[in-house]
């Protein structure tokens, strides 16, 4: 400023100089040049201030412009994200349906699979009771069997002794008589043979003692015979006897041991009775104790108690009166202060108004880095917007083509399930068919294999019963029942 005075200054005393040539002249037009000059700088500050007002409101109506053009995109920015927000929490919500749709399904077909299992087991063991029942009354109808086939067969080996005693007894008549006829027979001969010649006598003796002997020998054998056949009669009988009298001493055993055991459980009764007599007493006394020790306890404690609230009284009255002495000492520090802090206040207020100035300009700055800052993050943010559309169209590709392959997969399994379930059910239905051929049941054994076939034509082991096992087992038992029928119709 003081260099434009200077220079308007020294153009007017020019200008006088020119024009009159005279010193007065020139100090008046001085006065005039300073005037005018004063004048030509209120108006450029004039000038100036206006320019700054303009620019002051051009900058504020272009950081309106430039906020309310930053609320749009903000605006739209958060519509956009709003837009996508609910359309994703839609595809959510739908994908949250089909998947509760999905499990509910598969729940209700847990269930059915589980009611269905449970009918098939219950079926089961229905079944499994009838067979163990009729299994039951088939052993029970083939002991009886054998209990009568032993009482036939023991009246059979009785009939054949009896027959055998009495075969005995007409060989023991036969020989006596055979004798008697060959003593007879000798007779004859001595009387015969005293006539013939001494040599054929001769002859006729050694004969004689050679048939003695050899009817001597042929008695003794029978006589052997006839002892070893009552020895194993009777060796047969003292077996029977051993037999019942092994019974009767196992039984009368068994009656010792459970004997020996209900005495010993009554002792053992009788001993846990009186131990927790014992126990009872014991908790008594243990109560009474307690009792005593908690109350002398009490009356311990009470007297702590009544010494340390004397203690505390006198410590409180103590503490009283040195809280009010800090008391009055921390008020005096505190009015210290606030006159400290009343001059650091105002000093601070001198330097928050010239720090003002400053922060002002660098707002300006600072406001100018931001608007390009938010135009850089508006863009950005748009970018982000078209790649989480991406990545959400990718997301939404990928699952379903993960909700298909899992459909896949669980009609794969489904399907094996089946294929599983109509295993098992053949496993059960061949082990029943081989039950009842194992049982001798062989037309229910073949009705189960038909029932296998229907299933599966080509299973081996049904073709292998039908024609083959079941047919041969069906001759072999007809061969095997014909003998009896033979030895029941001999009786």
């Amino acid at each position: 400023m003081k260099k434009i005075k200077l220079f308007f200054q020294i153009l007017c005393l020019v200008l006088a100089v020119l024009v009159d040539g005279t010193t007065v002249s020139a100090v008046s037009t001085a006065r005039d040049a300073e005037v005018m000059a004063e004048k030509l700088l209120i108006k450029e500050k004039k000038k100036k201030s206006k320019e700054a007002r303009i620019k002051a409101r051009e900058e504020k109506k272009k950081k309106a412009k430039a906020l309310r053009e930053k609320k749009k995109a903000e605006k739209k920015a958060r519509v956009e994200a709003k837009k996508l927000e609910k359309k994703m929490k839609r595809e959510e919500k739908k994908r949250l349906k089909r998947e509760e749709k999905r499990k509910r399904l598969e729940e209700k077909k847990a269930k059915e699979e589980k009611k269905r299992l449970e009918k098939l087991a219950k079926k089961k063991a229905r079944e499994e009771k009838k067979e163990k029942a009729r299994l039951q009354k088939e052993r029970k109808k083939k002991e009886k069997q054998a209990k009568l086939e032993e009482k036939r067969k023991k009246k059979i080996e009785e009939k054949k002794a009896r027959e055998e005693k009495k075969r005995l007894k007409k060989l023991a008549k036969q020989k006596a008589e055979e004798e008697k006829r060959k003593k007879r027979l000798e007779k004859k001969k001595t009387k015969e043979a005293a006539k013939k010649k001494p040599k054929i006598d001769k002859e006729a003796k050694k004969l004689e003692a050679k048939r003695k002997r050899e009817e001597k020998k042929r008695l003794k054998e029978e006589k052997r015979k006839q002892a070893r056949l009552e020895k194993e009669r009777k060796k047969k009988e003292k077996q029977v006897k051993l037999e019942e009298k092994k019974k009767k001493k196992h039984e009368e055993k068994k009656a010792r041991a459970e004997k020996k055991r209900l005495e010993k459980l009554a002792k053992e009764r009788a001993k846990e009775e009186k131990k927790k007599q014992r126990l009872e007493e014991k908790k008594i006394k243990e109560e009474k104790r307690q009792k005593t020790i908690e109350e002398k306890k009490r009356a311990r404690e009470e007297k702590k108690r009544l010494k340390e609230e004397g203690k505390e009284k006198a410590w409180l009255r103590k503490e009283k009166e040195r809280l009010e002495r800090e008391a009055g000492k921390i008020q005096q520090r505190l009015e210290d202060m606030e006159k400290k802090e009343e001059a650091e206040r105002i000093k601070a207020e001198r330097k928050r108004q010239r720090e003002q100035g400053k922060k002002a300009r660098e707002e300006l700055a600072r406001q100018k880095e931001l608007e390009k800052t938010r135009e850089r993050a508006v863009k950005r943010q748009a970018l982000e917007v078209e790649k989480a559309a991406k990545r959400k169209a990718q997301e939404e590709e990928r699952l379903r083509k993960e909700a298909q392959r899992l459909e896949k997969e669980r009609e794969k399994e489904e399907e094996k399930a089946a294929e599983r379930k109509k295993q098992t059910q053949l496993q059960m239905l061949i082990d029943r068919a081989i039950e009842y051929y194992k049982a001798d049941e062989l037309g229910e054994s073949y009705d189960v294999f038909k029932d296998v076939l229907e299933i599966d034509p080509f299973n081996k082991t049904a073709r292998s019963y039908i024609n083959d096992k079941i047919p041969y087992k069906r001759r072999r038992l007809l061969m095997e029942r014909k003998p009896d029928l033979d030895e029941i119709g001999i009786e």
